[in-house]
């Protein structure tokens, strides 16, 4: 059963792997056969087809999320704190597995991949309005100024950090991601608490 189970996980992480090389579109059972030297149709003792292998890479890029939230409660962290705690610890993450942000950057492929659109809007939704809760516990601790709704902010982190991904992707990982984004975190708060003070 063990030896099952590594079988399925390597499947998974070779398809981000090709997504990571190839792109969504490009990715094929056969191609990941390749990769890992078997056959075809050992992908299909695990996988039904071609989708249900993307829903399984999705629900693992997804396992991250529930943890992150998990962590946020059980150390009760609120406001800019849990803000931070959460941007930081998916950052954290994508530099030691660069390979995942391929999905990150793939989602809104997958958005239009028959039967897949639920799932990819369910993560998108869950990651961003998370985001939203934890700037309105910033608002209410008077921490992040109350001119500008949750959801402003929420775009505004969440789309700069999707930016930050892009351009580190396309520069090959060649800055420090951690450091771009407390860099551009520091603007927008610095910001706000000079119209705080």
């Amino acid at each position: 059963m063990k030896d099952l189970i590594h079988r399925r996980e390597k499947i998974i992480f070779t398809a981000i792997e090709v997504i990571n090389e190839m792109g969504v579109q490009s990715l094929s059972t056969k191609m990941i056969a390749q990769k890992q030297d078997i056959a075809e149709s050992t992908i299909f003792k695990h996988f039904e087809n071609k989708l249900t292998l993307l829903i399984a890479v999705l629900d693992f890029y997804a396992q991250y999320d529930d943890d992150i939230i998990k962590s946020i409660e059980m150390k009760k962290l609120e406001g800019l704190e849990a803000i931070n705690f959460f941007m930081e610890s998916f950052i954290k993450y994508y530099e030691n597995y660069p390979e995942i942000t391929a999905i990150t950057q793939g989602l809104d492929d997958m958005r239009f991949t028959e039967n897949l659109s639920e799932k990819v809007i369910e993560i998108s939704n869950k990651r961003y309005y998370c985001m939203v809760n934890l700037v309105e516990q910033a608002q209410k601790n008077g921490e992040l100024s109350q001119s500008f709704s949750s959801e402003s902010y929420a775009d505004l982190i969440m789309g700069g950090v999707n930016g930050i991904i892009r351009r580190w992707r396309m520069e090959s990982y060649a800055f420090s991601l951690l450091e771009r984004f407390r860099r551009g975190l520091a603007i927008v708060i610095g910001e706000e608490k000079e119209k705080l003070d």
